[in-house]
């Protein structure tokens, strides 16, 4: 997946944090990434295997509201790109010809394509607040996402539907403000979850 983030946040992440006086100190490239197959779907998510080729990431910057941030968190918003292309894993296939003295078919498998604009709205709690961590809020702006593969075609429509979804996700991070460095998720799967990777915005230099 490393080599989907782009370029420019590597370096910033390379650069190392902000000064304290620097004017972009409320501002930071972030890029989301989701490592292994989706199994929102999945019937047994457990039983659904690791898919190397599985690609979903989101990049830009976002920059602190600070109309929004009150005494329990820090809100940071701006909008991210999209581009995806990831194995979800599903129900049963479209045709199950096993004896009812099977004990489970197989799951079915699809590739979803897509690409969009999407808003992010990220909450760090500060030190001592009742919760803690990161909750990360994304809504997509424009997207477009098409579902390919042997699962049921209504199952199909419904990963292709929830691509345009609001999608809500909680990553453990350092309390009051976004620090630079690579955070992730729980495991939703054995081998799926959500990494944080975020970096300062270089300042850039005066003529």
């Amino acid at each position: 997946m490393t080599g989907l983030v782009p370029l420019v946040l590597w370096a910033a992440l390379a650069a190392g944090p902000t000064t304290p006086g620097d004017p972009n100190a409320g501002r930071h490239l972030i890029a989301l990434e989701f490592r292994g197959p989706s199994v929102v779907f999945a019937e047994h998510p457990y039983r659904c295997g690791p898919n190397r080729a599985s690609r979903d990431m989101l990049w830009g910057s976002v920059e602190s509201n600070e109309a929004e941030s009150d005494g329990d968190a820090v809100v940071y918003e701006g909008v991210l790109q999209r581009i995806t292309e990831q194995t979800y894993c599903g129900a049963s296939t479209q045709a199950t010809r096993a004896p009812r003295a099977a004990l489970a078919p197989p799951s079915c498998r699809a590739t979803l394509s897509g690409a969009a604009d999407v808003k992010v709205r990220l909450k760090i709690y500060r030190q001592g607040a009742r919760l803690q961590g990161a909750w990360i809020v994304l809504t997509p702006i424009d997207a477009t996402a098409r579902a390919t593969g042997n699962c049921r075609s209504g199952e199909m429509r419904e990963m292709q539907k929830a691509y345009g979804e609001r999608t809500t996700i909680e990553i453990q991070t350092p309390p009051d403000r976004l620090v630079p460095g690579r955070y992730s998720s729980e495991l939703i799967s054995p081998t799926a979850r959500w990494i944080l990777h975020v970096a300062p915005v270089s300042v850039a230099p005066s003529s």
